[in-house]
């Protein structure tokens, strides 16, 4: 995924390490995103989970 936005204006202006760590961060929510709302269809979870909820502070 990391060489699709070499070329990008939005990604160059990041620092690498920085980039990366949004990147591995945004993948991370996509999968658990994705394993909820198999579970949610199952029937094994009752709340249905959303994408744009992020992460809260404690």
């Amino acid at each position: 995924m990391k060489k699709e936005y070499k070329t990008n204006k939005h990604y160059q202006v990041l620092y690498s390490q920085a980039a990366q760590q949004i990147l591995r961060s945004v993948a991370e929510s996509f999968k658990s995103f994705q394993e909820l709302s198999k579970k949610y269809k199952k029937g094994e979870l009752t709340d249905r989970p959303n994408l744009l909820t992020g992460r809260q502070a404690a």
